[in-house]
């Protein structure tokens, strides 16, 4: 019996009748409330594989890394966890260590499990235990050994009944079937996929593995949920979804996939644990919080800005800085994951589209039509082609019913000398002269851009009705990159369209071949911040887009009475120059 218990036992013994019954009575709220304490504080215990390659290469999937984000999530939600160099001399995963255990996380592995240790996690789970298994696409051999995550984790795989096909797989959001009636997927609204692989059912006596949510492209399930045995198994085919950007050591910014709004991957990672633990799933798990369109004021529209979302858009969930810098200058950023509507645009002056991987529906299109015919500000951006997520026809589709002469090319801007650490990271210094869009701007970076060409598939020139605000240089040249021979490619020498305005109606057009206004291209973002070494360049990109808005909202009062304190791109412009101790991050080309 515990110490206080015992003292209180003993006062009592020593007391009269009256003194009994109140004793009886603190005693039982005493045993009370030790119980609900001693049940508040158990845990359910999970080991945390982080000896099997975890941290190969620009990998960074611990606990004390890129994946903190989720073990304070599990932590908070009855969980505790310990990684397995902690509490295993050897490094390895054996029985004697798993039977302290509920669950075992298995991220992304690059070396392999010797098999004592693949037999003890197949033992472990065929006698109740639970596992969540996060693989990656074929081929991700971050330090060339010979083992990819494929490789390690199909060594006992198809024990639960699946196995990873090793495919690649690039799909956010994934749109093909999911099934909503099993516990995992409560809650899970979107699950993104970046460089990932699918899976192969292999059902046998022992196992029945089920597709949780399929690719619409491979027609195969990127997550799958097995009973094995008395056990329970989840699988997904990507690390991505998890990596919070925040990494360790010199890995100090990662890609936050695990944060986005976009996505419920905290929901996704809640929920496998609890199902792989026999644990009732109740609770539903936020993402990241963001203004969301219908919190515009009406009365400000003329200074508000909505980003679209809902159509599978890659930069929406990175304009943070994007966001920081139009607040400096009197404007509001709203974002929508709805489709898009007359009762949502009218609240709005500005309107973001960028690159929506997801068709945009006739109904859409003509509302955003009418809203842009009326005085919108449209800004469309587009994406070169080598990528499935192809924006350009939706958009191309858009222009056609607005009545534009500008098209989004199939192709590929490059430059061997004006570039950053790629020649698909293009630094042109041709921007128009004399424009109060350009003030102050001598290079823009244009990362992954597809040119601008006329809606005859010709070049698009400054004679077609439009203002070439951004060209490539003349050592700049476009490429047909998916080889498709569908692109238009435009003499040697010539000043290749970026970006370029047009007005039509009373609504301003502007259309930009890639999305440069994400936090990668901000050199006062976080991500850009947290980098170590000096700058190997410096760009005004930032300060194009302050200089744009400020632009075409240039009647919203806000946006003048703080025209001054902004001028100089509200930071961006002498960060990208002055602190010259940063290097700008560029996107991964793949994960």
């Amino acid at each position: 019996m515990r110490p206080k218990l015992t003292r209180l036992v003993k006062f009592i013994s020593m007391g009269g009748t009256t003194m009994k019954r109140l004793g009886i009575f603190l005693l039982t709220i005493l045993i009370i409330s030790a119980a609900g304490t001693a049940h508040s504080v158990e845990k359910v215990k999970v080991l945390y594989d982080d000896t099997h390659g975890q941290t190969a290469g620009n990998a960074d999937w611990i606990v004390t890394g890129a994946y903190s984000e989720l073990a304070e999530l599990l932590q908070a939600n009855g969980f505790s966890i310990d990684s397995l160099s902690r509490v295993s001399q050897s490094r390895k995963v054996t029985s004697e260590l798993l039977c302290g255990y509920k669950a075992i996380i298995l991220a992304e592995p690059n070396n392999p499990y010797g098999e004592p240790e693949q037999q003890a996690i197949v033992d472990f789970v065929m006698n109740g235990g639970g596992a969540f298994l996060i693989g990656d696409h074929g081929g991700a051999d971050r330090d060339n050994d010979g083992w990819d995550a494929v490789r390690a984790l199909n060594a006992f795989c198809p024990r639960f009944g699946f196995s990873f096909a090793g495919d690649f797989l690039y799909e956010a959001p994934l749109t093909g079937t999911m099934n909503g009636d099993h516990p995992v997927m409560f809650g899970v609204r979107a699950v993104g996929a970046w460089a990932a692989s699918t899976f192969v059912l292999q059902r046998n006596a022992q196992a029945n593995a089920v597709g949780l949510l399929d690719s619409r492209f491979k027609k195969a399930p990127y997550i799958v949920a097995s009973e094995a045995g008395k056990g329970r198994v989840v699988a997904i085919g990507d690390s991505s979804p998890f990596d919070d950007g925040v990494g360790s050591g010199a890995k100090n910014k990662l890609h936050d996939s695990y944060d986005s709004f976009m996505y419920s991957h905290p929901q996704l990672a809640y929920n496998a644990m609890k199902w792989v633990t026999v644990q009732a799933i109740e609770k539903r798990i936020p993402s990241k919080t963001v203004a969301f369109w219908n919190e515009a004021k009406a009365e400000e529209r003329d200074r508000n800005i909505l980003v679209d979302a809902a159509h599978g858009n890659p930069a929406s969930d990175k304009m943070e800085t994007f966001e920081r810098h139009m607040k400096k200058m009197g404007f509001n950023v709203y974002y929508t994951l709805n489709l898009t509507s007359s009762e949502t645009l009218e609240r709005f002056g500005f309107f973001f589209l960028p690159d929506p991987s997801l068709p945009v529906t006739v109904a859409e299109m003509k509302a955003i039509s009418e809203w842009f015919m009326a005085g919108g500000r449209l800004i469309l951006a587009g994406d070169w082609d080598s990528t499935k997520l192809d924006g350009r026809k939706t958009l191309n589709s858009l222009l056609t019913q607005l009545g534009s002469v500008i098209r989004l090319n199939s192709d590929q801007l490059w430059d061997n000398i004006h570039k950053t650490n790629k020649p698909w990271g293009v630094l042109t210094g041709a921007v128009k002269p004399g424009s109060p869009i350009m003030t102050g701007i001598k290079t823009v970076i244009a990362w992954g851009t597809c040119s601008l060409i006329n809606r005859d598939n010709g070049p698009l020139t400054a004679e077609s009705g439009v203002e070439l605000l951004v060209t490539g240089d003349s050592d700049s040249f476009n490429k047909d990159g998916d080889k498709k021979n569908d692109a238009f490619i435009y003499p040697k020498g010539t000043a290749i369209p970026i970006m370029a305005m047009e007005k039509l109606a009373n609504g301003v057009l502007i259309v930009i071949g890639c999305n440069n206004f994400t936090d990668y291209q901000y050199p006062d973002s976080d991500i850009n911040m947290a980098q170590p070494g000096a700058c190997t360049f410096s760009h005004e990109t930032p300060l194009l887009y302050d200089n744009l808005i400020r632009f075409l909202g240039k009647s919203a009062p806000a946006a003048a009475a703080t025209e001054s304190e902004s001028g100089s791109g509200s930071g961006s412009g002498s960060r990208s120059t002055g602190r010259g101790a940063r290097t700008v991050r560029q996107p991964p080309a793949t994960r």
